[in-house]
């Protein structure tokens, strides 16, 4: 039996499905991780490239992939994975840091992050945004 991690994209150390960094669980259980669509991936390279790269990574300056991700749905008119923001960002050597969100992570929770801050200059994001 083929292990479904062998589908998915792995990068800079991280391994990526189109949820983000891993397998998420909602009220429905835990999400299928499902490799990310490379044409998705090439939608968000052209938009990273319009952002000026930050030295420091932080969720202060910097977007985080799923709010990201909608910028760049709303930009490019398609659909684009979480998933695919943050094998974008890698591909193009762009900084991300993984993003555990704001307060305390449950005691049980053995879940990695799926959410990953993108290096890239939040201001530039919203510029592009105002124009759209």
């Amino acid at each position: 039996m083929q292990n479904p991690d062998d589908e998915l994209h792995t990068i800079g150390g991280f391994t990526v499905c189109t949820n983000g960094l891993a397998a998420y669980r909602d009220y429905h259980g835990v999400r299928p991780r499902e490799r990310v669509r490379q044409d998705q991936v090439e939608i968000a390279k052209t938009f990273l490239n319009l952002c000026r790269r930050m030295k420091s990574v932080q969720p202060k300056t910097c977007p985080i992939n799923g709010t990201l991700k909608h910028d760049i749905e709303r930009w490019a008119r398609q659909y684009v994975g979480r998933g695919a923001v943050i094998v974008a960002a890698l591909e193009l050597g762009i900084t991300i840091e993984p993003y555990y969100g704001i307060g305390p992570r449950d005691e049980d929770d053995e879940f990695e992050p799926v959410c990953a801050i993108i290096g890239v200059n939040i201001r530039d994001v919203e510029r592009i945004m105002k124009e759209v």
